[in-house]
């Protein structure tokens, strides 16, 4: 236990990160689905695009997620069982230059709704501070008839990028929004009235993800925002 907080402390703050080794694509990672499904899956795809070979372990991140939520994942060496959330240490994937894997995560719902991020690392088997890939994936858990009558497909951000403004297209409907660093943490919240923009001037350049709300507190949508 203690080694793991130890491993997410310096995973947060940056003890010994280098640049990615591990290319993550595709840049977005959505997983999606509904709550009465038994599970449903997203590819991942893994390059090395260092010179030399890689050894590399992995840790799930649930962050605020529902417990109820169960996650599997299959890497290079085996698919694992829902409710396993890290790699063994004695279980790394190799990596030679330049070698390409496509992973599956998998996520059993377990008829419980909801629309968070979960964030997914690769790092060294030698080094745990030695972080190879770091990035976050993007669930949504949704009963369609749960939908409110207003329609949130034509929404968006802008300008994106931005330097300090942002407005929110095509906003009826939109009462709350928050808005989330990488890491999933909550940097922005504020409520939303109409035509009106939302100052993030005083945050440090990077991605955010911009989670809108309807009157009734549920998540309609989450756009990405992109500040300078």
């Amino acid at each position: 236990m203690k080694a793991n907080l130890l491993f997410l402390f310096l995973l947060i703050f940056g003890g010994g990160v280098t640049a990615q080794e591990l290319l993550v694509e595709p840049d977005e990672i959505n997983l999606s689905g509904l709550p009465t499904e038994e599970d449903f899956d997203v590819y991942i795809k893994l390059t090395n695009v260092t010179n030399g070979p890689l050894s590399a372990l992995w840790i799930l991140d649930r962050q605020s997620i529902p417990d109820a939520w169960e996650f599997s994942f299959c890497d290079k060496v085996t698919c694992y069982a829902f409710g396993v959330e890290a790699a063994p240490t004695s279980k790394p994937n190799e990596f030679a230059a330049g070698e390409s894997f496509l992973c599956t995560l998998k996520i059993a719902p377990n008829g419980v709704e909801a629309v968070e991020d979960i964030r997914m690392s690769f790092f060294s088997s030698a080094d745990q501070a030695d972080v190879f890939a770091d990035f976050p994936v993007a669930i949504s858990v949704m009963d369609p008839s749960n939908a409110v009558d207003i329609s949130f497909d034509d929404i968006n951000v802008y300008p994106n990028p931005t330097n300090d403004l942002f407005q929110i297209s095509e906003d009826d409907g939109v009462a709350m929004i928050s808005v989330h660093n990488v890491l999933g943490k909550k940097v922005y919240e504020n409520t939303h009235i109409g035509g009106r923009g939302h100052n993030v001037s005083d945050l440090p350049r990077g991605i955010y993800m911009v989670r809108m709300f309807d009157e009734d507190g549920k998540m309609r949508k989450v756009l990405r925002l992109s500040k300078r």
